[in-house]
């Protein structure tokens, strides 16, 4: 059910012969925070690094750097990536990008910017009223960040759920991924007739596997709680 740039290393070098219905019952559109549009313009000097979580986050800010001419301020900074979707993005857009482990999470990134450096000011582009963690990590050992919001959540139009509700009532499923407890809710309310006991169910991470074990439900595989966990598993079942 992620968006697709959520997803995008579980569309990476694919097995051929698996076929992967996605129906991104998540969609976001831009926003930005005008207030801290304003401070960030202001304070560009200050920043020294640029922390990236998601390729989502990511596309948005650098639709909006382009659009405010502010690439090249940017390009003098550090720019972070967790995977390598992220990063390659960044790279497109003349960004020079680090990401510190191929399987990354955040806890890489913010201890590579360590081994770098204490000092200086950090900028995240951010979703609107989400906490990521990220960010959360830093404010934990008290380093100085920004949380830029270039983005917000917006409801899956009637028309694209109802092209999803068509496409999923046609299919037998060999597995469903739950690859986080919020997609259980998501699949149960916008699909109501898919029995998720005919299908084995692939876990996105152990905490995924808890609340479906809570629902009555076994998960036949389990993943780590990252995308390319989740895709070594569905292309161990082909």
């Amino acid at each position: 059910t992620a968006n697709r740039d959520m997803a995008a290393e579980l569309f990476e070098n694919p097995d051929p012969s698996l076929s992967i219905l996605h129906v991104p019952l998540e969609s976001y559109s831009a926003w930005i925070d005008k207030e801290l549009e304003s401070e960030v313009t202001k304070r560009m000097d200050e920043f020294k690094f640029v922390l990236h979580g998601n390729l989502r986050n990511t596309r948005f800010f650098t639709n909006w750097m382009n659009k405010q001419k502010l690439a090249e301020k940017f390009r003098k900074m550090v720019h972070l990536a967790v995977d390598a979707p992220t990063a390659a993005h960044l790279e497109s857009a003349g960004l020079p990008a680090i990401q510190p482990k191929q399987e990354g999470k955040a806890i890489d990134v913010l201890e590579f910017m360590l081994r770098i450096s204490r000092e200086g000011l950090s900028l995240y582009p951010a979703i609107e009223g989400e906490q990521e963690e990220l960010p959360a990590l830093l404010g934990e050992l008290d380093l100085p960040v920004v949380e830029f919001t270039v983005c917000r959540e917006d409801r899956v139009s009637e028309s694209d759920l109802k092209t999803f509700r068509n496409q999923v009532d046609k299919e037998e499923f060999s597995h469903i991924l739950i690859h986080n407890r919020g997609a259980l809710t998501r699949i149960r309310t916008a699909f109501p007739g898919l029995n998720l006991k005919k299908s084995g169910l692939i876990s996105g991470s152990p905490g995924v596997t808890t609340r479906l074990i809570e629902e009555g439900l076994e998960p036949l595989r389990e993943a780590s709680g990252t995308w390319i966990s989740i895709r070594e598993i569905l292309n161990d079942l082909t």
